[in-house]
C-alpha cells in the first residue's frame, strides 16, 4: 500500500486528529456507557455514564470504556505531535498505528460487555476511521 506524502499526509493526520477529538467529545458525554440494573426479578433501570467515570469500572467490571478513554486522549496527543514535527517516521509510527487498532478492540469489546448504544457506535466508527487514516498516512 502506497503511504500518503506531502500535503496529503498532513491533510490524513489532521483528519484523523479530528476524528480522534470527536471520539474524545463523544466519550466526555454522558450517555456513551450504557449500565443495566436489575430493580426487581422483572424489572431493569438504564442508566448512562461517560466514558471517563471510572465508576463504571465499580459498577460493571468493565474497564474498556475509561481505558479507551484515556488511550484516544494519547493518541490524539501522538497524531498531533506527528502531524506538526515529527515528518520521517520509524518506530513510533509503528507504535501510534498499533495504539490506535488497540483503541478500536477496546472500543469494541466495551460495547458486547455493556449494553449497545448509539454512541458507542459512533466511538468506534470515529476510532476506526482514525485507525484506516493511520495506516494509509504513517
Amino acid at each position: 500500500m502506497k503511504k500518503l506524502q506531502g500535503k496529503g499526509r498532513t491533510a490524513a493526520l489532521w483528519t484523523a486528529a479530528a476524528a480522534t477529538a470527536a471520539a474524545i467529545v463523544l466519550m466526555a458525554l454522558p450517555i456513551g456507557a450504557v449500565l443495566t440494573f436489575a430493580a426487581g426479578p422483572q424489572e431493569w433501570i438504564e442508566r448512562c455514564y461517560s466514558y471517563f467515570d471510572i465508576g463504571v469500572l465499580g459498577m460493571s467490571g468493565n474497564g474498556f470504556p475509561f481505558l479507551t478513554a484515556c488511550m484516544s486522549v494519547l493518541l490524539l496527543l501522538w497524531v498531533v505531535w506527528h502531524a506538526v514535527w515529527r515528518k520521517n517516521p520509524g518506530i513510533d509510527g509503528r507504535l501510534v498505528k498499533l495504539l490506535s487498532v488497540v483503541c478500536v478492540v477496546t472500543s469494541v469489546l466495551g460495547l458486547f460487555l455493556l449494553s449497545f448504544s448509539p454512541v458507542g457506535y459512533g466511538i468506534s466508527a470515529l476510532l476506526a476511521a482514525t485507525s484506516v487514516l493511520l495506516f494509509l498516512s504513517i
